[in-house]
């Protein structure tokens, strides 16, 4: 899994540069009061404007994209572009799942992710229904570890009820009706890291399963176990 952004390289590119400087469309994670923006980096960024619609929230989380007007004596100030407020929730273990169907087994699928500010933080894509109100619900099951495992193992849920497009949908759909009532729409979600790791472990590889749908050789379209790996590090 990629770290889409190397913010701190950027950021040191224009601390060694001039004074009121512009750096357009910096993309960062971090956290808000509302009026001064956190990386998970610690890079402090005060919000001089914001051209969104609604203003930037107060908020453990946040996504946000940004331009530099310029360097200051305790970070940057900041013309706020766009924001997304991710979903940040608790993994489960899957020892305490005790309604394994409550989870959902509709197609989910990891376009990016990275670590940082303590928590696993994934870019994900998923079909749902045009101009329904529909909650659908995301979760994240983390296999218990043995004692002698080498990878922690963890799938991805996704519950839509019943409001995402299915391999047997897309093959009965020869029409292309389905684009006019369904879309692919695209989030984060959050969830924090602590106490993942087993004791005693410093870091550890993991694999994410969910289930995506993809076409076979001919054409058709098929149900499939999908995987991201990456690292993670106290």
């Amino acid at each position: 899994m990629k770290r889409f952004l190397y913010l701190a390289a950027l950021l040191l590119t224009v601390a060694c540069a001039k004074n009121h400087l512009i750096v357009s469309g910096v993309v960062a994670m971090g956290s808000s009061d509302g009026t001064t923006f956190i990386t998970d980096e610690g890079v402090r960024c005060t919000v001089t404007s914001c051209e969104t619609e609604k203003p930037l929230p107060a908020s453990e989380r946040l996504y946000v994209i940004f331009d530099i007007i310029q360097q200051t004596s305790q970070g940057y100030d900041i013309r706020v572009t766009r924001w997304t407020q991710p979903l940040v929730k608790d993994y489960l273990t899957a020892s305490s799942v005790t309604d394994d169907k409550a989870l959902g087994d509709a197609p989910v699928k990891i376009l990016g992710g990275w670590t940082g500010g303590g928590y696993l933080n994934l870019d994900i894509s998923l079909s749902l229904k045009m101009e329904s109100d529909t909650k659908h619900l995301i979760n994240l099951v983390v296999e218990d570890p043995k004692a002698d495992a080498d990878t922690l193992r963890m799938t991805l849920r996704h519950h839509s009820s019943g409001e995402s497009l299915t391999a047997a949908m897309l093959n009965a759909d020869t029409e292309g009706v389905l684009t006019e009532t369904y879309a692919y729409g695209r989030s984060y979600v959050c969830f924090p890291t602590r106490g993942l790791l087993p004791d005693g472990k410093e870091e550890m590889p993991f694999k994410i399963t969910s289930t995506w749908i993809t076409q076979d050789e001919q054409g058709g379209y098929v149900e499939e176990k999908v995987y991201s790996i990456g690292n993670l590090k106290k």
